[in-house]
């Protein structure tokens, strides 16, 4: 370093003459010192094989530089002796095994190492979220979007949908819940606003109340055994209900006994009965029954007649046979034995409701299950306040609901109250897929139920589709639902088929049909109307300017009554859509339907008088009346028995109902 710091011919000299470092036997020798090694073997008269080695590699020329004429041919001799550098190196690797960091040595795992990386906080932070989802209930909103999928898509399908339903809005997660985990056949988003989310709400809950309530096999009869405080086997009637028991309980030595209310004191059956009635018919019938059971009972319950002392002692003597039970495993806390419910029970509190198999179980051991239920009243209004619950989580996302039964008979304004959205209802009172099961009184509205849906629809200011197809409706329940009915000004669609309205109901329709209504589409089809309710409905279209659309299928018109209809339509300039088939019509009918469309100013789009009773001579008419016509594009004369499906008039209709379909598509394009 000195002679570097020189500057010429000094500076060059001093490098020429630098003295070399020695070999200390143990240290750095100056080949190896030079060439990168360690020596490993005596002092610099020793032969060390690592300055041979670094002699023959790259130290060679630094050695020739400084090593005597008699130090290099002695270290040359030494490294013949020396086996060959690398066979001794692998020799002694040979002796240990390499081992792969990360790798499980229990196992025997010589697989590839797993990535050390740890995970970013970022992702341990969202997991976290994801598992306690439901404890914590984030708000997703104000997380980053980029963030809410990986929260979302890590989600149970199963959680409560009181929790997602305001905090989750991915499309991708109410997809699957429909998909794999409801398990839907086919959903049709496009019925359904385009949106998953909308699907799933609107189809689960027209799930949930189409099942509200139904339990099969069990009989007004049963439930009335269960509105009563329970009994022991010193009651009179204990004999009749259960003749295989035996009357002394051996493990308490009292007599044997049905259970109370899993609440015990706590029972809110005395409450229940006392609250307001009208949600639910069936919890309303209970009210009625628990008030005479109550009296029936007041001294007759379950242990009257034993003492407290006795009831102490018999639990004290369960307390002691649970103790002999064998000791829980270690790290398991010893289990306190239960404290029965029923010590402090009187005849207020209603006994506990179980299923008929439950009942036969009892018959054949003596023995109720571990687990105890809560008293009919108990269970139906929690039953009432979940689906509430539901229904309330419901109430941003569903604006159509089909209900194709509804057993329970629920007041609607329970729905119509959380649903603030609906516009389009579709309601039906009967059962599906009954079978041989058949009972009259599972079908049809009821007058409460009409009660309850006249107050909602003249409330309601979104409805605007009320479809109320198969409920048996007659003349009573319709003037029922006109109540509320006359009053509406958002329903423009109103469907009432299959059902038993008669001329009477026709004239109560009629009064929605005025100057100042919103009916855009009225379906009559299948019920039981005659010539009169023509000569209604024809009255009613002279001063309509609003109806577009209306279905008479299936009734029973007859020729009067089809032409004071087709009069009435003369003065009507809205109704483009008319279906009167299957109505017995004849000539006179055909002729004021020709005097209908025969007009130039005629509006009337499509017609459908298929299965009437039209001849030859009337199809000549209608074809001599649509000459001049160029709005009907569609008139359907099929299925008269008097009419030639090959007959020469019927196809000039088809070609002139053509040839006015063309022009109108033609004006559209323009």
């Amino acid at each position: 370093r000195a002679g570097s710091r020189g500057s010429g011919a000094q500076g060059k000299s001093a490098r020429d003459n630098r003295a070399a470092p020695s070999c200390d036997g143990g240290g750095v020798c100056p080949a190896a010192y030079r060439a990168g090694a360690w020596c490993g073997t005596g002092g610099e008269g020793s032969g060390c094989g690592v300055v041979a080695a670094a002699a023959v590699g790259a130290g060679r020329g630094v050695w020739d530089q400084w090593a005597s004429p008699a130090r290099q041919k002695s270290a040359m001799a030494a490294t013949e002796t020396l086996p060959a550098t690398p066979s001794a190196i692998a020799q002694a690797v040979s002796k240990y095994k390499p081992r792969l960091f990360g790798a499980d040595e229990s196992k025997g795992d010589d697989s590839p190492p797993k990535a050390l990386v740890p995970e970013p906080l970022t992702l341990l932070a969202l997991n976290v979220v994801a598992a306690n989802f439901e404890k914590l209930q984030p708000n997703l909103d104000d997380i980053p979007s980029k963030f809410v999928a990986a929260i979302t898509s890590k989600l149970p399908l199963d959680l409560d949908i009181t929790v997602t339903s305001p905090l989750v809005n991915d499309e991708n997660y109410w997809k699957q819940v429909c998909t794999e985990y409801k398990k839907w056949d086919n959903p049709q988003i496009a019925d359904h606003g385009l949106s998953w989310k909308q699907l799933f709400f609107e189809t689960n809950l027209a799930m949930e109340l189409e099942q509200f309530g139904v339990v099969e096999g069990i009989t007004r009869k049963y439930e009335d055994e269960f509105l009563r405080p329970a009994i022991d086997a010193t009651h009179p009637r204990w004999p009749t209900l259960y003749p295989k028991v035996e009357p002394i309980d051996p493990a308490t030595g009292l007599p044997a006994k049905e259970r109370f209310c899993c609440h015990g004191v706590e029972c809110q059956a005395i409450a229940i009965v006392s609250s307001a009635s009208g949600i639910w018919p069936a919890l309303d019938r209970c009210k009625s029954v628990v008030p005479k059971n109550l009296q029936l009972y007041v001294e007759t319950y379950a242990h009257a007649n034993v003492e407290r002392p006795d009831l102490e002692e018999a639990k004290e003597k369960v307390a002691a046979a649970a103790a002999t039970v064998p000791p829980p495993l270690p790290g398991k806390e010893p289990k306190l034995p239960p404290v029965d419910p029923d010590v402090d029970c009187d005849g207020n509190v209603l006994r506990e409701f179980v299923t008929p198999d439950v009942v036969a179980h009892f018959q054949a051991t003596g023995m109720w299950p571990k687990e105890r239920n809560p008293c009919l009243m108990c269970l139906r209004a929690s039953q009432l306040e979940a689906l509430t619950k539901r229904i309330k989580a419901s109430e941003d996302y569903v604006f159509a609901l089909t209900l194709q039964q509804f057993l329970s008979h629920l007041d609607l304004e329970l729905v119509f109250k959380f649903l603030p959205n609906l516009s389009n209802l579709e309601l039906t009172y009967g059962v599906r897929n009954i079978g041989m099961k058949y009972e009259r009184s599972l079908f049809g509205m009821k007058i409460s139920d009409a009660m309850s849906l006249a107050k909602c629809v003249k409330a309601t200011d979104t409805l605007t589709s009320l479809i109320l197809p198969c409920n048996m409706i007659d003349d009573a329940l319709l003037r029922m639902l006109m109540t509320g009915l006359v009053h509406n000004q958002t329903i423009t669609h109103l469907d009432v088929s299959h059902n038993k309205i008669t001329n009477h109901g026709v004239r109560l329709l009629s009064k929605i049909l005025g100057s100042k209504s919103v009916i855009m589409s009225l379906n009559l089809c299948d019920n039981e109307i005659h010539s009169d309710g023509g000569k209604y409905l024809g009255r009613a279209l002279k001063r309509n300017d609003s109806l577009i659309d209306l279905n008479l299928r299936l009734n029973r018109l007859e020729d009067e009554g089809g032409r004071m209809l087709f009069e009435g339509m003369r003065h009507n300039a809205s109704l483009t859509c008319l279906n009167v088939s299957s109505n017995s019509m004849r000539a006179e009918a055909a002729r004021a339907f020709c005097n209908v469309v025969g007009r130039p100013e005629s509006s009337l789009v499509t017609a459908d008088m298929s299965g009437n009773r039209l001849s030859e001579a009337d199809v000549e008419g209608i074809r001599n009346a649509l000459r001049d016509n160029v709005a009907l594009t569609a008139l359907d004369l099929r299925r008269n028995p008097d009419v030639s499906a090959a007959s020469e008039g019927l196809q000039d209709v088809m070609k002139i109902t053509r040839r006015n379909e063309l022009h109108q598509r033609r004006m559209l394009r323009k």
